[in-house]
């Protein structure tokens, strides 16, 4: 066994011990010149530049579409064939890619976030956040009777569009019916 000497860890090769030591205990601070953010590892730092430069190195021989990081290139090429490897552990749909596969599942997730003005649902506290600003042009309220469910004053059109449009909504999924 190779014991970490500043904090004690035991590895079972040298080589394993060093990449802790790097990972973990590396005082190395690499700086971005553009906005200052600290990176202690050299391949984040170069990722992380890419974000200023727009650089993506990795181009799709099929579409020529170019990506950042090798992993989205294998993933969207697998988008060009029929073959779906990924399968959802809930209701065996499959999929061409993980992100598909990840996007699919959050419909088997539990909406816990309700709107009180409409019936929208979310699984994620910040998707009802960002249905308040987007349908109803208000900061997510708290319901109260005074503020009608937390609707405020100056509600518009498109509120009363949104309601009537959204009111065969499936209550588990929260997507229309059809």
């Amino acid at each position: 066994m190779y014991a970490c000497d500043q904090c004690g860890k035991q590895y079972g090769s040298k080589a394993r011990l060093s990449a802790h030591v790097f990972n973990y205990h590396n005082t190395k601070k690499y700086v971005c010149e553009h906005c200052g953010k600290v990176s202690t590892h050299p391949v984040t730092h170069k990722r992380h530049l890419m974000v200023h430069t727009g650089d993506k190195p990795f181009k799709c021989d099929i579409c020529f579409k170019s990506f950042d990081r090798k992993a989205r290139l294998d993933d969207h090429v697998r988008s060009h064939s029929d073959v779906k490897e990924f399968e959802c552990d809930v209701c065996q749909a499959k999929f061409k890619t993980l992100d598909q596969t990840r996007s699919h599942r959050k419909i088997h997730e539990e909406r816990r976030y309700k709107c009180h003005v409409c019936k929208f649902t979310s699984v994620k506290r910040y998707g009802l956040t960002k249905h308040y600003r987007r349908v109803h042009f208000m900061e997510r309220p708290e319901p109260t009777k005074e503020n009608g469910g937390g609707l405020q004053n100056g509600a518009n059109v498109h509120l009363e569009h949104h309601m009537i449009n959204n009111a065969a909504m499936h209550p588990q999924t929260g997507f229309l019916k059809h």
